[in-house]
């Protein structure tokens, strides 16, 4: 079983997408971690959870400071950024908070899974248009 907490800063998106990663799979078990670090903190030891799905909306940095902070507090915990947009900052802000996943803004379901079971078996996953995105970053 792979328990996955669902992290976005709207309530409903993060209702909706919950649902969405737990029917995605038989082997997932999501549940929506609250916004606030210290009460996700709580939700994460008590509930086992070992993947952290962060939603990343444009502007916002609150999302890559709670990525920082779970990785700072558990060692085992693994967090996978969904990009809503398409932003080279935001990628190696990500990868620099410890990250160990990013999928971009047009990742479809399946791709999504592959994600989390690959981080999950402790590897790192990035969608091919991130990959493309940072390589293109490093040649300029």
């Amino acid at each position: 079983m792979v328990k996955i907490g669902v992290y976005d800063s709207h309530p409903l998106l993060r209702s909706a997408l919950t649902k969405l990663v737990d029917e995605a799979n038989e082997d997932f078990e999501a549940e929506e971690v609250d916004i606030d670090v210290s009460l996700a903190v709580g939700s994460i030891k008590r509930d086992g959870i070992n993947i952290v799905l962060v939603t990343l909306h444009h502007g916002e940095e609150a999302p890559l400071e709670f990525v920082s902070e779970l990785t700072k507090r558990f060692e085992r915990v693994r967090c996978i950024v969904m990009l809503m947009e398409a932003d080279p900052k935001a990628v190696t802000h990500a990868i620099r908070v410890g990250t160990k996943g990013i999928v971009a803004p047009q990742t479809e379901i399946g791709e999504l899974v592959q994600a989390i079971l690959t981080v999950r078996n402790g590897f790192e996953f990035f969608s091919k248009s991130v990959t493309d995105m940072l390589v293109n970053k490093y040649v300029d």
